[in-house]
């Protein structure tokens, strides 16, 4: 049943084109392995906010406020602990030598999420996101598949979040960007583009914030990675 279930998902995956089609296919096909909640999230930086994470999510909203609320996300060991290894583990098997999660996972079990699982998703560079797995009922059997299924499901919420950033980049932003990969300044950007270098900066920044990310330079490298510039 699994592998059946599983093939048939993959072969449907590619078709899909919103979050909230695959958001759903992803709560069919889970159901099977007794998992009722998950939330697929990039790796925070240390100033991400829940919000800036969050690729597709079924969690009950108490515990999405609560856990946004209480700033779990920066001392979440399960997300530590993720850059460390390759394979699933149970969210309270991580380790947290100086306790930092200690109310997390205290918390969590008080909200009757005992069961959680996290999946490690690996990029080129690192360490690229997390998926976070519950179930009262989770049935670790053929977890081989069902780690096939995340990481498919993952890489695809990935491109359509690309493809909303590529089309939400003006062609001005893109411009800036290329130029900036190329080593030019604010300022030389400007005379190339015959704009000011106030201009040129509030692009850069525009950009940087679509992106989601940390700096300008972080912005750049995002933007050759997933091919929304060519220097």
């Amino acid at each position: 049943m699994f592998l059946q279930e599983a093939v048939e998902f993959l072969d449907r995956l590619t078709g899909i084109e919103t979050e909230r089609e695959l958001r759903s296919e992803l709560q069919r096909i889970l159901r099977l392995w007794g998992i009722d909640y998950f939330c697929f999230a990039s790796y925070p930086r240390p100033d991400s906010k829940l919000a800036d994470v969050v690729l597709s999510q079924n969690v009950p909203k108490f515990w999405l406020d609560h856990y946004g609320d209480q700033n779990f996300l920066h001392v979440d060991a399960a997300i530590k602990f993720s850059r460390a290894t390759l394979y699933p583990f149970k969210y309270v098997d991580a380790p947290d030598p100086e306790r930092k999660a200690a109310r997390l996972v205290q918390d969590m079990r008080e909200a009757g999420f005992d069961n959680a699982v996290m999946v490690p998703v690996g990029g080129h560079t690192g360490l690229r996101g997390v998926v976070w797995l519950q179930g009262a009922n989770f049935k670790m059997e053929a977890i081989a598949f069902l780690h096939i299924i995340i990481l498919y499901a993952y890489e695809r919420l990935a491109h359509l979040q690309m493809e909303t950033t590529t089309r939400a980049l003006s062609n001005r932003e893109k411009e800036v960007l290329t130029w900036s990969a190329m080593g030019k300044s604010a300022w030389e950007t400007g005379e190339i583009l015959r704009i000011s270098q106030r201009t040129v900066e509030e692009y850069l920044k525009s950009a940087t914030r679509k992106l989601g990310a940390a700096n300008r330079t972080h912005a750049v490298a995002l933007a050759l990675r997933d091919g929304l510039i060519t220097p």
